[in-house]
């Protein structure tokens, strides 16, 4: 059933590439991509963990159908009411990107003060949290992973966690401005540009959450790659090139991943083994989920293990006593049960708190909404700061093969505060030449 289901997802994701949407970073390939991958490794470890029932396979099958569904329907909607890019906005377009943007280095010389005092801090208390004589990251890192493992939840200050949030929302925007420069005007940046991107990476691997980086290493991809199109007026649609620098990216990422897993848990694992565990156990993992449960609802209460923030507003109004269940017990998978993992891709949440229908309808608006946005980014020629809310806003895509992220992590309190951020950070930091030169020309004509 694995080859077949490779066989399936292959099918839907070739059709939606040739037929539907013919941009490598588009939701519905990226899901298809993503889920793709994964099942490719399940099936080359087919030897060691076995085979999937057939239930696993119509229920990955149709979470990935339903996702490109509901972008295909999106993108039906979005092009009654919008104007195809060509002719003169094309040339608009082009006149936009000449004018270019800039970020002062007065303003960058303050910012990298101020992320380098988060960071600063961050690791000390980190240091504290994980009982470490040690000042180098790293070590922190091993040590406070160590903890997490032990069941110690990481509890750091309400104003350091803000600063982090405030970290993040700068990083972003000098993401998309280091690639506007090198992309759209062709210049080359000071060092002092990329400090930033550095401090971050270093708050991400202090806070132990190797996901993190993928969710940086995606937005970096999104930004590039919705500036590159946006400069060739979206015509150019099978950008080959793009696709070598996202399998670079992604060799760059796993390196990574692999050395900081290796640091963590005092191991010396291969690429493959973490590929396999990382990327294929979730299929298996589902597949142990579904043979224990089936495919109906099983929650204890509606949206146990995904209405975090619904219930978390109810608590704090005082109409519920629930708690989500977002952390999922470890499971055994493989002939002889020696792989342990507690992923299990997106679609066992969504089987436990609403059954096969209601996973199939959340695929499907999950594939609207996100589509929905995508298309806005490529009517709005001079919108960066839409591109660079769905760089941050679109990381559940690149996991849903993985683990659940929309519900769990995306539809938090952090997210509101993060966008707030970004959104105040961008119009601090950036300054538009488009507005300033359009308002030179109006006023020397009046």
């Amino acid at each position: 059933m694995i080859f077949l289901l490779l066989f399936i997802v292959f099918s839907i994701l070739i059709y939606t590439y040739l037929i539907h949407a013919k941009y490598i970073m588009h939701p519905t390939i990226v899901v298809g991509l993503v889920t793709l991958l994964g099942v490719m490794v399940a099936a080359a470890n087919y030897t060691a963990w076995g085979d999937i029932d057939k239930q696993t396979c119509m229920v990955i099958a149709a979470g990935v159908l339903a996702f490109t569904v509901g972008g295909i329907i999106s993108t039906m909607v979005n092009r009654r009411y919008c104007l195809t890019i060509r002719g003169k906005r094309l040339l608009n377009n082009s006149e936009e990107f000449k004018n270019g943007i800039v970020i002062s280095n007065n303003k960058t010389i303050i910012v990298v003060i101020f992320m380098l005092i988060v960071t600063i801090l961050y690791l000390l208390e980190m240091r504290q949290y994980a009982g470490s004589s040690s000042l180098f990251f790293l070590s922190i890192f091993s040590a406070a992973r160590s903890v997490v493992y032990s069941g110690k939840a990481i509890s750091i200050s309400s104003v350091l966690q803000q600063g982090i949030y405030i970290c993040k929302a700068l990083t972003y925007v000098y993401v998309f401005y280091i690639i506007y420069q090198n992309k759209v005007e062709r210049k080359k940046v000071k060092l002092i540009y990329y400090a930033p991107l550095v401090l971050y990476m270093i708050q991400i691997i202090l806070s132990t959450a190797r996901s993190e980086i993928i969710y940086f290493v995606y937005a970096i991809l999104v930004i590039y790659y919705c500036l590159s199109m946006k400069m060739k007026g979206w015509q150019q649609k099978n950008d080959y090139s793009f696709f070598t620098k996202m399998i670079k990216a992604f060799i760059v990422f796993m390196l990574i991943f692999v050395v900081l897993g290796n640091i963590r848990n005092n191991v010396n694992s291969s690429l493959f083994d973490t590929f396999s565990r990382y990327i294929g156990s979730p299929i298996y993992a589902l597949n142990d989920y579904i043979q224990k449960n089936g495919i109906s609802e099983c929650s204890s209460f509606w949206g146990e293990e995904t209405q975090y923030l619904y219930y978390s507003v109810l608590r704090k109004m005082g109409l519920s006593d629930k708690v989500t269940d977002v952390t999922l017990l470890p499971t055994y998978i493989g002939k002889d049960e020696s792989v342990r993992t507690n992923i299990y891709m997106s679609f066992r949440r969504y089987l436990h708190d609403y059954g096969m229908g209601g996973m199939i309808v959340i695929c499907s608006g999950l594939g609207y909404i996100y589509t929905s946005f995508f298309e806005k980014i490529k009517k709005n020629d001079n919108k960066y700061l839409l591109m660079i809310l769905f760089a941050y806003l679109s990381y559940p895509l690149a996991e849903m093969a993985i683990e659940e992220r929309f519900f769990t992590n995306l539809l938090t309190a952090r997210t509101v505060m993060c966008c707030i951020y970004m959104i105040i950070v961008f119009k601090v930091l950036i300054k538009d030449k488009i507005v300033l030169d359009s308002e030179k020309t109006c006023g020397s004509e009046g």
